[in-house]
Order: C-alpha cells, then structure tokens, then sequence
C-alpha cells in the first residue's frame, strides 16, 4: 500500500440525525467512526480513551454494527446479513443475526453513503478496517488498566472474549479481559478484500496486515500475555511464514514451563484457560520449532530452543545433537549462554559429566553474576559425590550483589525474548500509517 494511501484520513459525512435522536448503537457507532478520524495510531489518546470505556458487551455489538456498515459500503442496495464470527477457541463460528430497528437501518444507510472525495473503493474500505484494527490494538496495549482485573468472574459467552492470566512467580495475580479489543482487531483485519489495484487479495496476502501480526505477536510475547487465540489466528493467515511458527512455537514453549503450569493450576475456581499439560505443550512447540526451521534454517535461536524443548520431553540424545549442531559461535552472548547451559543440562541426564561441567563454564564466562551456572556446576559436583566442592561452586552465589541488575543472568528473562524487538516492530507499523516514531 502506498504510504500516501496509508497516511490519508478517513473523512465520514455525519449521521442523517442528529446524534442526541440516534439509538445508543448508531450512538456508538457514530462514536467509532469520529475516533478513527481522531486517533493517531501508537498512542493511548483521548480517542482510545472513549473507545477503551466501552464494555465487552459494547463492544460485540459494534462489531456487528460494524460489520454491516462496511458490507453497505460495499453493498449500497443490499441489507444486512448475518454475521460470524469465531465463537471460541476450537476455531467454531457461530453466528449472530442482526436487529435493526427502521430508524437505525435508515442510519446505518446514511452513514455508509457518506464518502471522502468519491465513491467508497476497496482501497479505502480497507485503509477504514485498518484504522479500526489498529484502534483496538492501543486500546489493549495503552489503554487497559495494567494489572488490574476488568472482569473476575466466569468467561461470558456472548461476544468475542477470552482472558490473559497474568502471574508472579507461578500464582496468579490477575485475570485481565482485553480479548474484546484484540478480537475486534483481528476481526476487521479479516474483513479486508481485494483491492481493485491488485495490491492485495485478502488478510493473508495484505502486507499491512503481516507486519500488524508481527508486531503483536512480538508485543504479547513481552509483555507476558499467553493468548493462544490470538496466535492461532496468525497461523491460519501465514502458515508459512517462518516467524509465526517460531513465535508460536515460543508460546507453547512457554505455556509449558513450570512457571504457568503452576499459575495455571493456581487459577480460581470457574475460570479456565487454553493450557494443556506441560508435555503436551513441549509437543506442541516441538512442531513448530521444526517447522519454522524448514522454512527458515538460519534460525539459531529456533534450534537453540528446539534443544531446550527436546530436553524437556526427556529426549537428551537429541537435545545433544541439536545443540551441538546449532553454531551459536557467531550469535549473541545471550543465546550463546543459553546454548551452552541447555546442553549442559543435556549432556548432565545422559551421564556425561566432563562435557556438561565444561558446557557450564563456558556459560559462566560469558556472564560471570549470573547465578544458574552456579548452581548447575554445583549440582553436578554434588551428583558426582564431590560434597566440598559443590559447596565451592555454590560460595560465589551467596555473595552475589542483591540488585538484580548487578547480577544479570539471560535465564530470567528467556520466556520474554522472543518479544525483544517488539518496539522496532511496532515503530515499523506504525511507520506504514505515517507515524515516525512513537
């Protein structure tokens, strides 16, 4: 899409009546259409303020206003349709008629005859579907309380809702309901077709729409939100987009830790999340891991976590040969420390002592504070029988500085990694909707 076609506004004629007369749906969508003029996309502004006021409940039956606003922008003469939707997580669409009273059809026609400089094109609706998504996508990210449950209780079921566990520590702290905004996101982006000028041919094939998933999966990644919904999604557009199995692949990898198996477990009673049992999820990430490495052999990191999965499923012979050949040499030290400690661990379950204490130490050399090396060199002096000097190998921790930052150890932080360049992402969405930076 052309930058200047991106950057356009969307200019809307006003309502038939005025908005004091409208019903409270043609109300809001009413207000919708006056925030998508008004948002600068990357910013919690005033406009994703109002927006992100709405309930979930407001916020399905704007979807449904929505939706049959832009099929009369395409459709002039036609009348409004069931909608569908996914209804849940197995992928079901359900569907939902829509009740239009004659004044809010009479509306709703009105609006969709409003225009710009011309006719209503394909280009244009989808700059509209566009501007909509990336609405909702800063609401969830700049405008939802942090930390701070919008709804306690059991999952409603009558719009597009699922709920982020957010945890410390492996007990849950809170349920946090923002799946509404990411759904209607996801939902308009699924709206966009072709464009007469050929530039895309749906979802899957519009570039804007490639790098919005990127950039958010990336961001729900570092910011901790297990949402296997949205990533699902992402699959189905671009199964064959190396990143996205990768990033899937780092989810299940990550829903499989013990960390979230203990939160998980932890959850209140009547609420539920899409997390299956530690090995099943390994198994899951396993796949995907070697998927995205068909796709995209250069991967190290792909491989490097591959082996950490493999050692997961207690497959250590693998995970040894994996990481042997993943050639993390020329890599981040980073990920250089975590090859060296997963096949440390690797080569420690097979028995072979020598190499997992020399694995060890080459990931104490390349972060000297981190205390995971420690503890693994003392482990394995302790399973050898050698007592004092597993006491030696363990005095350097308890004299490690209390600050974290004084002691960094990349094993922290490994679950948050795959979202490490969510800000350059975002900047390059944003970028494609004239923004310079955020």
């Amino acid at each position: 899409m052309i930058l200047a076609l991106m950057a356009a506004a969307i200019v809307l004629g006003g309502p038939a009546a005025a908005t004091d007369k409208l019903s409270p749906r043609m109300a809001r969508l009413d207000a919708w259409l006056l925030a998508l003029r008004e948002h600068e996309p990357g910013t919690g502004d005033a406009a994703a303020v109002r927006a992100g006021a709405w309930s979930s409940d407001d916020i399905r039956l704007l979807w449904l206003d929505t939706n049959a606003f832009i099929r009369l922008l395409r459709c002039p003469k036609c009348g409004v349709a069931p909608v569908a939707w996914l209804g849940d997580r197995s992928g079901t669409r359900r569907t939902s008629t829509v009740q239009y009273t004659n004044s809010e059809l009479a509306t709703l026609r009105d609006l969709s005859r409003s225009h710009q400089d011309g006719p209503w094109s394909e280009d244009k609706i989808n700059i509209l579907l566009k501007r909509g998504a990336l609405l909702h996508t800063d609401i969830a990210m700049y405008v939802q309380p942090d930390g701070a449950p919008v709804h306690t209780g059991p999952p409603r079921t009558n719009g597009p809702l699922s709920f982020v566990m957010r945890s410390s520590d492996g007990h849950q702290t809170s349920v946090v309901d923002v799946a509404a905004h990411w759904e209607l996101a996801r939902s308009l982006l699924d709206l966009i077709a072709a464009s007469k000028g050929g530039l895309a041919s749906g979802p899957s094939q519009d570039p804007d729409v490639r790098v919005w998933y990127q950039a958010t999966l990336a961001y729900m990644q570092a910011a901790a939100y297990y949402d296997t919904l949205h990533f699902d999604h992402a699959l189905r557009l671009f199964p064959d987009a190396a990143d996205v199995q990768f990033q899937n692949a780092c989810l299940h990898e990550t829903l499989a830790s013990t960390r979230i198996q203990a939160a998980v477990r932890s959850a209140s009673s009547g609420i539920t999340f899409d997390v299956k049992s530690g090995r099943a999820e390994l198994e899951i990430a396993e796949r995907h891991f070697r998927r995205s490495l068909e796709l995209d052999s250069s991967v190290v990191e792909a491989r490097v976590r591959l082996g950490h999965v493999l050692s997961g499923l207690g497959r250590y012979a693998d995970a040894v040969t994996e990481l042997g050949h993943a050639g993390v040499e020329d890599e981040e030290p980073w990920l250089r420390y975590d090859a060296a400690m997963f096949l440390g661990d690797a080569q420690r379950a097979i028995g072979r002592r020598d190499e997992a204490r020399a694995s060890f130490e080459r990931a104490a050399a390349l972060f000297p504070r981190a205390q995971s090396p420690m503890i693994a060199l003392s482990q394995l002096a302790r399973e050898s029988g050698r007592r004092e000097s597993a006491l030696a190998e363990i005095q350097p921790m308890l004299a490690l500085e209390p600050a974290e930052e004084r002691r960094p150890d990349p094993w922290w932080d490994y679950y948050l990694t795959p979202g490490r360049n969510a800000d350059e992402l975002l900047d390059a969405l944003y970028r494609r909707f004239g923004r310079t930076s955020r």
